[in-house]
């Protein structure tokens, strides 16, 4: 089963998040507060086909400078 936009957005907004944990050394919650205070999950959104042309490396690195 192919998964959907939706379904692709998820998976992306959760890799980022796990992410943007390791590297800001942040637990869930303190995580959780940063992603709504910079609505960084709309930017994920806006921001979907670029992240899929970029390693994961950058992934960070590109919420870092938004």
């Amino acid at each position: 089963m192919a998964l959907t936009y939706i379904d692709d957005l998820f998976m992306l907004q959760v890799r980022l998040f796990r992410l943007a944990q390791v590297r800001w050394n942040k637990n869930p919650k303190e995580c959780v507060a940063i992603f709504n205070k910079y609505d960084i999950n709309s930017y994920i959104e806006k921001k979907t086909s670029l992240y899929h042309l970029k390693k994961p490396r950058h992934y960070i690195q590109a919420l870092q400078d938004c």
